[in-house]
């Protein structure tokens, strides 16, 4: 709602005024920001490719980084991060090794690698040496 004071307005009125219900995605939109987000493209170029096909598309940025969101926490699902890191070593077939503190269960090293970077390594004459070691604060 808005009030007129003197009756002169020097440009146009806006086409909302920010209603929660006008900005709320249709489902057509909400698929494309899932396919596009599977894609991996970014934000900007979602909202662009949007307001392309449609000029009075009112759509801000915030809408699909939500949606996106939504979209990635519901494929990672209850787990936390480390667990879903966890998960996707063991689908994709990495080499991987932890260990945890003892007398806990957190966990203080972790170690990955592809199975295809070990068979290339083996290959090699080339010694491989690496050490991350980071002391706790």
């Amino acid at each position: 709602m808005f009030k007129v004071i003197c009756g002169l307005y020097n440009h146009d009125l806006t086409k909302t005024f920010g209603h929660p219900y006008v900005d709320i995605l249709r489902p057509d939109e909400h698929a494309l920001v899932v396919d596009m987000t599977k894609s991996q493209l970014k934000p900007s170029n979602i909202l662009f490719t949007l307001k392309e096909n449609n000029e009075n598309n009112v759509k801000i940025i915030k809408q699909f980084y939500n949606v996106r969101y939504t979209y990635k926490r519901s494929l990672k699902g209850s787990r936390i991060e480390l667990q879903k890191l966890m998960m996707l070593l063991e689908r994709d077939h990495y080499i991987h090794w932890s260990m945890c503190h003892q007398y806990s269960e957190v966990m203080s090293d972790i170690f990955w690698t592809h199975s295809n970077l070990v068979k290339l390594l083996n290959a090699s004459s080339i010694v491989f040496l690496m050490d991350m070691g980071f002391e706790e604060t």
